[in-house]
């Protein structure tokens, strides 16, 4: 952008200039409002500060110059960064949920015959690292997933790689998470076993307990074992467990916002896996899974039935979620259940 003083005057700006190079953008795919985001990246590159647009409801001025500034939806952002100096940026409500961004110069004066170029990068395109950084100015900073951000860039990664071979994202995601299961596979056993025993444990001890006419003494030292078992057994559960959650919540962050999902197709029926499926075939099957899990692990009918309505819960739950999230959830269940049943074909045989 070029300003040149053609008069015979200084021509001041004490209000430097704006400029407003988009006019927000729109929101995209399931849970739509929650994606679109207002986001900015100071001077000095540290970290980006960033807002829900539907949270915007006047102008928000940033404190600082700024390397950049963004609007972006849940594939997509609109950005805006000045090549020459740190204008400061305002992000404007438009109403349903959207906000645009208009930068802000810093007053200045030219003299006569005086010209003044000031030179802005502009992005409109999706968010993807590798298009991102192909710019500079720390654009790649845009993109973040959460609390696991590291390890879900890790899980973008090797999906991306499993894509070279399969050419079916769908495939791709069943295929990461066999394997990530693979390798967490001594950790779950762990945790599936514990599963197994605390269940009887408790039984052993209840019956301890309610046994009439033990005198407390007995009672005490019979049960003594049976709760330091109970003890390690509960802790053997959920130290594992401990461990995987990252993992899958990184996983779950991932395929929640990747692009390469959209307008993916998996089966017949899922002609987008980053929509719900349109048939909630899918969730059906992962809540059949999470039943049958269930019944895998119950100590008695009793027990089965007081959690039914956990897997039912999940089905509505994942209904409305992407396909690939779901597919991702089914596979994760089908592979618990294949575990859980070799776990008790195992222990029944000794």
């Amino acid at each position: 952008m070029r300003l040149t003083n053609t008069g015979a005057a200084p021509l001041a700006f004490p209000a430097g200039y704006r400029l407003m190079p988009f006019y927000g953008i729109r929101p995209t795919g399931l849970k739509s409002s929650e994606y679109l985001r207002a986001v900015w990246l100071g001077e000095d590159q540290a970290a980006t500060e960033s807002e829900k647009a539907k949270k915007i409801k006047e102008p928000m001025v940033s404190a600082t110059g700024v390397a950049w500034a963004a609007v972006e939806n849940r594939y997509f952002a609109q950005i805006v960064a000045p090549l020459d100096g740190a204008d400061t940026v305002a992000f404007h409500p438009l109403g349903q949920g959207q906000v645009y961004a208009v930068l802000a110069a810093p007053p200045f004066t030219l003299a006569p015959g005086q010209a003044m170029e000031r030179s802005y990068l502009l992005y409109l395109g999706p968010q993807t690292e590798a298009a991102l950084a192909a710019h500079g100015r720390g654009l790649e900073k845009l993109l973040d997933y959460g609390t696991f951000d590291l390890l879900a860039r890790g899980v973008l990664v090797a999906l991306r790689w499993l894509h070279r071979f399969v050419a079916n994202y769908g495939f791709c995601i069943i295929l990461l998470t066999v394997g990530l299961r693979l390798l967490l596979f001594p950790l779950a056993h762990h945790n599936l076993r514990s599963l197994r025993v605390m269940p009887r444990l408790l039984e052993q001890i209840h019956t301890i307990e309610d046994e009439p006419g033990t005198p407390h003494e007995e009672a005490a030292v019979r049960l003594k074992p049976l709760r330091r078992q109970y003890v390690r057994a509960l802790l053997g559960s959920f130290l594992p467990l401990a461990i995987q959650i990252p993992i899958f919540f990184a996983l779950y962050q991932a395929l929640d916002s990747s692009l390469e999902l959209r307008k993916a197709a998996f089966l017949f029926w899922v002609k987008d896996l980053s929509v719900m499926d349109p048939f909630f075939i899918l969730p059906m099957l992962m809540g059949l899974a999470m039943i049958l899990q269930q019944r895998l692990t119950a100590v008695s009918p009793q027990s089965d039935r007081t959690w039914i309505w956990m897997p039912v819960g999940f089905a509505l739950l994942f209904a409305f979620f992407p396909a690939g999230l779901v597919l991702f959830w089914l596979t994760d269940t089908l592979f618990s259940v294949g575990q859980l049943a070799w776990i008790t074909a195992r222990a029944e045989a000794v």
